[in-house]
């Protein structure tokens, strides 16, 4: 393949993958909380990796007397409210009965604990970080009065996660799972904080055991899959997800993140078959397509790739990394007037972008367009100033320039003079020189023996 990049390959359009990256092994010490801290909500919804985040309702918390009283009556009504998915007037009428009535403190903590969890509810449906806030401090006031109470412990757990406050989450999973060893969800939703923590190892003792609890438990299956899979630990991942696709077995993200393992440990028949499984069961997933493609381009088998390239872009017309990668293929197809369109496109998407600019500038080298590499190469140094750079894209975008200086017969010895002192500078850039051995080797170049042998020479300086 030719291109090249810093950062690797961008697997996924869909957010398939899991959230646990590196251990981190210090313990957290959880501050004090403070519900009027100004956190940041999560930026996604909660999906089925995400946190184990039903949030659990107290109602009923025990049957109440079919009494007469002007208290149970409120009871009964507040309960119908929110059992009828009326939160807004389920929390007026449980601060109402708050205010006109002297309750008993379980009382007091059922109505408190339902006021956060209606909060709950409504951010669900708006999104509202202010919400959550509520639900912290309604939350606090429940524990205030009965600290012993664990699914207060793991509801407000999930809020903190959902504002991204990870040590406050740990410390009320901790409570949680204190307070109920047995608690499946609350040792999943602390294994995931522990991976938000960078605290793998943590987090993996944590799905281990929910799993123990619960072999059945599929997001404790998929978490510690997810977390094996970032580990590298392929055939453990590999098994795992085989187990939760046993417990639903259209889980078209499981077949996926399966597929993903496979791939990384080199088996890519059976990662093509769990991608094909995939589209056949979400055939509108972008992502899907673009992830079959890149392991179609990796086994060469570049028509397949472009046209799941094509698929993608279909779904997704303006997806820069497909394009990117469509660009890719259809050079190596020899299709170069389709991989500069997606170049140029690539360049609308993000003028920042070093990586399309050094693929595109090698196109227009092989190509013999020296012209508009001349054009292309003043936007690039236009547009990322060096400052912006990392050293090794400087080296391959003068190791670029001197390649066209020879190419069209201009004077290129001071340029590969520069060349060779940023070599002797800057980490040897990983680039694939495939397109340019193959120009070289083309009879069709229209260069000179002695353009050739300087064009080598420069090469060679690079390891391949």
């Amino acid at each position: 393949m030719t291109h090249w990049t810093f950062e690797g390959k961008i697997w996924s359009l869909l957010a398939v993958t899991g959230l646990l990256v590196s251990c981190q092994s210090s313990p957290v010490v959880p501050p004090e909380p403070s519900p009027s801290a100004a956190v940041t909500p999560a930026t996604t919804a909660r999906t089925r990796s995400d946190f184990n985040a039903q949030i659990r309702s107290l109602l009923p918390v025990q049957p109440r007397d079919t009494g007469d009283s002007p208290v149970d009556e409120a009871f009964d009504r507040a309960t119908r409210l929110q059992s009828d998915h009326q939160f807004e007037a389920a929390i007026a009428a449980w601060k109402k009965i708050l205010h006109d009535f002297k309750l008993e403190a379980d009382d007091r903590e059922e109505i408190c604990f339902n006021i956060a969890y209606l909060y709950e509810q409504q951010y669900d449906l708006k999104s509202d970080a202010a919400l959550l806030r509520q639900a912290l401090d309604w939350y606090g006031q429940a524990i205030r009065i009965n600290p012993n109470q664990a699914v207060t412990y793991f509801n407000r757990g999930n809020v903190y996660s959902d504002l991204n406050d990870f040590p406050h989450a740990l410390a009320d999973y901790n409570e949680a799972v204190k307070l109920n060893p047995l608690d499946a969800d609350a040792l999943v939703n602390r294994g995931q904080v522990y991976g938000q923590l960078h605290q793998d190892e943590a987090a993996l003792k944590d799905f281990t055991q929910a799993l123990k609890l619960n072999s059945r438990h599929e997001t404790a299956r998929i978490n510690r899959a997810d977390l094996l899979l970032d580990l590298k630990r392929y055939p453990e991942a590999i098994a795992d997800y085989t187990e939760a696709l046993k417990l639903n077995p259209r889980n078209p993200e499981t077949l996926a993140n399966r597929a993903d393992a496979y791939y990384q440990q080199g088996d890519y028949p059976p990662a093509i078959a769990d991608l094909t499984a995939a589209i056949a069961l979400a055939p509108q997933a972008a992502g899907l397509y673009f992830r079959r493609g890149m392991i179609y381009a990796d086994r060469h088998d570049l028509k397949a790739a472009l046209q799941d390239y094509n698929r993608c872009l279909e779904l997704k017309p303006r997806e820069h990394d497909v394009l990117f990668e469509r660009a890719v293929v259809s050079t190596q197809l020899r299709n170069y007037a389709a991989a500069m369109a997606d170049y140029e496109q690539c360049l609308k998407l993000s003028r920042s972008d070093s990586v399309t600019y050094l693929n595109y500038l090698e196109l227009l080298l092989i190509t013999g367009r020296y012209q508009d590499f001349s054009s292309l190469l003043a936007r690039f140094m236009r547009n990322i100033p060096d400052r912006q750079l990392e050293p090794e894209a400087i080296v391959m975008r003068e190791f670029l320039d001197a390649l066209c200086l020879i190419a069209s017969g201009q004077a290129a010895d001071a340029q590969v003079v520069r060349v060779k002192t940023l070599l002797k500078q800057t980490p040897h850039p990983d680039w694939d020189f495939t397109e340019i051995n193959d120009w070289l080797k083309n009879p069709g170049n229209r260069l000179n023996p002695g353009q050739q042998q300087r064009i080598r020479k420069l090469t060679e300086l690079f390891p391949h």
